[in-house]
């Protein structure tokens, strides 16, 4: 999976999804979702300047009502991303994001001590949604067997550190197929 992606790993709660992220995603995925969550605010709420560098090369920005928050917020990143999309279609699918977005936060004092220092710096401003996203309902980012295939396949490269490692990856494919017609049948 490319960089930006959102790792849907849990399909039950925001909470279990970021517990089952790898120690490197824990880290990396702070500041992509962050990116996503800023790119919304910026993209639904802030105002749109053109305009042009001292050097003739034509720029764009997003501007948001509040100075604070135009120093805060991430610039919009990967706007036409998939990821980036799903994230401003709707509160629900902002609230989730945000939600597994604190969870990492959590996740990565419970793993490495301390707090992170993008969380620390981004959490109040991303805790209210978008003033301009719309209620359509939550729409899952992708699917789950994905993103569990993608962790399987690079195995070598995965860990979890003060956490069991999720029993779909010790079971590799089969577990959580497994898993899948369970949730079905229920």
């Amino acid at each position: 999976m490319n960089k930006f992606h959102i790792f849907y790993l849990n399909s039950t709660a925001p909470r279990e999804n970021a517990q089952e992220h790898c120690d490197q995603h824990v880290v990396s995925k702070l500041e992509e979702y962050a990116v996503h969550l800023s790119t919304a605010h910026r993209l639904l709420d802030g105002k749109l300047f053109r305009g042009r560098t001292t050097h003739g090369q034509e720029v764009t920005h997003h501007f948001m009502g509040e100075p604070h928050l135009n120093r805060s917020l991430y610039k919009v990143k990967h706007s036409s991303h998939p990821s980036s999309i799903w994230t401003r279609q709707s509160y629900e699918n902002y609230t989730w994001l945000y939600d597994c977005w604190v969870s990492l936060a959590e996740e990565y004092t419970f793993r490495f001590g301390g707090i992170s220092e993008i969380y620390q710096n981004m959490h109040y401003h991303l805790l209210v949604p978008p003033e301009k996203i719309e209620s359509n309902g939550f729409t899952e980012p992708n699917l789950v067997s994905e993103c569990r295939n993608n962790y399987i396949e690079n195995k070598n490269r995965t860990k979890w550190t003060n956490r069991n490692t999720p029993t779909w990856m010790v079971g590799g494919v089969k577990t959580w197929e497994r898993e899948v017609r369970e949730d079905l049948n229920k």
